[in-house]
């Protein structure tokens, strides 16, 4: 299911902010963002593209909550002679471990930021 967004009740909820001022921007956006295996996995160039270009629109969307979505895959048998459909999750073995190490240093880097806090409150 897909929700749809107004621009124009964008545009209107905003009216009530000062021009220029983006200091709400990280009490009323939470940005989502889906991944799924595409073929320069186990890169995380694509993600880190995405995510410095918030500094396009407002620095304060690094202050936003963002929830990374990583999508499921389906590993096609190597006798099928399907090849890998990326765009419907089929992908061979070795798309799905490059997935899995992509979805491996997205966690450590969601981990780094706790581990640090715990490593600097036990100082």
């Amino acid at each position: 299911m897909f929700a749809h967004i107004n621009k124009a009740t964008v545009v209107n909820n905003s009216d009530n902010k000062d021009k220029g001022d983006d200091k709400w921007l990280p009490q009323e956006l939470t940005i989502v963002i889906t991944t799924s295996p595409i073929p320069s996995h186990p890169s995380p160039a694509l993600l880190q593209a995405v995510l410095s270009s918030f500094a396009l629109c407002s620095e304060e969307m690094f202050s936003c909550d963002i929830i990374i979505v990583c999508d499921g895959c389906k590993v096609i048998a190597k006798e099928d002679s399907t090849t890998p459909k990326v765009k419907w999750g089929l992908v061979n073995e070795v798309m799905a471990h490059e997935y899995d190490e992509f979805v491996g240093t997205i966690k450590s880097w969601v981990q780094k930021p706790s581990q640090e806090s715990e490593e600097s409150t036990d100082l």
